[in-house]
């Protein structure tokens, strides 16, 4: 896998809240169903970044993470 698509797929994914996972809204005091999604509106100097190698139930990953030197900021979510 490539570093740059693992960003986009667990840290730059729209995730649509619903169910019990819905925001609460402060105007008209319920729950409503919302999309969440991080960006990168100016890379940082240093970026640190953790790996989770563990899918559900303790299952290791043990596919190897192409990367190279330097990486373009701020990425885009895949389409």
């Amino acid at each position: 896998a490539r570093l740059e698509d693992l960003i986009r797929g667990s840290v730059l994914h729209a995730e649509e809240m619903k169910g019990d996972e819905r925001y609460f809204c402060d105007v008209c005091g319920g729950k409503r169903d919302a999309v969440r999604q991080a960006s990168v509106s100016r890379p940082p100097k240093v970026l640190q970044l953790t790996l989770l190698r563990f899918c559900g139930g303790n299952k290791k990953i043990c596919s190897s993470v192409i990367f190279s030197e330097h990486l373009s900021l701020p990425l885009e979510e895949a389409a």
